[in-house]
């Protein structure tokens, strides 16, 4: 079947309606009457500017910044490198279109400050708690495995936890926790790495900037299974923790499903910094441990993808149902090729537009394919109906399919 869309802009241009034909474009056109973030009349909101404000400033003077400034301002385009080639990693795995990228900068901001500044003053106190407690002789050993991962990833945690409380209106499923988690890692991924940097230039005698670059690029390198990770399955957790799944789950077992990722994430960070004692083994472990934390990541990744194509298979039925005045979103019940290219799994995905390819030829492909991105953009804004955040122009709502936004 070749489906095929396109968006029409009608004399109004306050009211903008989606109409099927030409999937040449993947815009869907949004209103939004509030705002996803900026809430001044919010506690949280508060607490988020203070504390990335407060974060900067000490995460700034830990690393000593201005002491470094020249060698750092040589590596700045590694570090840029790196940050948006990592978020592009991130928005690879995210197929059904569930990003929000306001939030997910202001997640980096969050990772890059908050818990850079907090885990710097912990660090300290857990590395004195694991030495004393510790038989003597390891815990110099043995303190960054269990300081590490425990300042880090609940600082990270929290982080996650704020920013979801502030968006709670379009953050609505376990992939957004994920993603934010993720954003939120990478920030602090990065802002670590200039602080490895920084340390390298400062004790470096014979050049500011060789081991400096050295350490970045290696960082860089095994970044690929770092704190975006770790703090991406703790992210899915948070969104658990908060009720943000598709079907209801009761409060014991969210719990009981936080400390599930939580335990994955600080498990992942444990076993990257535990010692293996010899050098030798310590370089042959690296690639084992990272391969161990992607097979990880791609299981949490799995349960995601689940959640969220749940959520897209009960968008099409209750849009089917509504009558939103968008019959091409509406006669996506009865099309069934359409719906398994829309929310089907990979696999089915591509045996679906092989199907379409064999049967109406290649051009039939493409536009489906593309078609796609707009159903899913439609899809996705349908699920924060009720919110006024950026929701689906021109659709009539029911009041019984009307949601209102998460409590902040």
């Amino acid at each position: 079947m070749n489906t095929r869309f396109h968006i029409a802009v009608p004399d109004n241009p306050a009211r903008l309606d989606f109409v099927g034909t030409s999937p040449r474009s993947s815009a869907v056109p949004l209103v939004s009457a509030a705002r996803e973030f900026f809430h001044p009349t919010t506690f949280t909101w508060w607490m988020y500017c203070v504390l990335v404000l407060a974060g900067s400033i000490g995460a700034s003077t830990g690393i000593a910044l201005f002491d470094t400034r020249v060698t750092l301002m040589r590596l700045l385009p590694l570090f840029v490198i790196t940050l948006g080639l990592f978020a592009l990693l991130i928005l690879v795995f995210d197929p059904y279109r569930a990003r929000r990228f306001w939030v997910m900068l202001l997640a980096a901001m969050a990772g890059a400050s908050i818990p850079t500044w907090l885990s710097m003053i912990a660090n300290g106190y857990w590395a004195g708690v694991v030495t004393a407690v510790l038989p003597d002789g390891s815990g110099p050993q043995w303190w960054a495995a269990v300081a590490g991962p425990t300042s880090e990833e609940w600082s990270k945690a929290m982080c996650v936890f704020l920013i979801m409380v502030i968006a709670g209106a379009s953050l609505r499923r376990p992939m957004h926790g994920l993603f934010t988690g993720a954003f939120v890692g990478l920030g602090f991924q990065i802002l670590e790495n200039i602080s490895y940097a920084s340390n390298a230039a400062l004790t470096d005698i014979n050049s500011d900037v060789n081991d400096a670059l050295t350490i970045t690029v290696l960082r860089s390198v095994i970044g690929i299974s770092s704190h975006w990770l770790y703090s991406g399955v703790v992210g899915a957790g948070v969104a658990v923790a908060l009720g943000r799944t598709v079907t209801d789950v009761p409060l014991w077992k969210r719990l009981g499903g936080f400390c599930g990722f939580y335990l994955l994430g600080w498990g992942l960070h444990f076993v990257w910094n535990a010692p293996a004692g010899d050098s030798v083994l310590t370089l042959l472990l690296i690639p084992v441990k990272m391969i161990a934390s992607l097979v990880v990541f791609g299981l949490v990744l799995r349960w995601c993808f689940n959640q969220e194509r749940l959520f897209l298979v009960e968008a099409m039925d209750e849009v089917a149902a509504a009558g939103t005045g968008h019959p091409d979103l509406s006669r996506l019940s009865a099309d069934q090729q359409m719906r398994t290219v829309v929310a089907g799994t990979r696999r089915q995905r591509r045996t679906t537009l092989s199907r379409i390819r064999f049967s109406d030829g290649p051009e039939a492909k493409k536009d489906a394919k593309k078609s796609r991105l707009v159903l899913l953009e439609a899809l996705q804004a349908w699920g924060r109906r009720g919110t006024g955040v950026d929701e689906l122009a021109g659709a009539s709502v029911p009041p019984q399919l009307r949601h209102t936004a998460q409590l902040r």
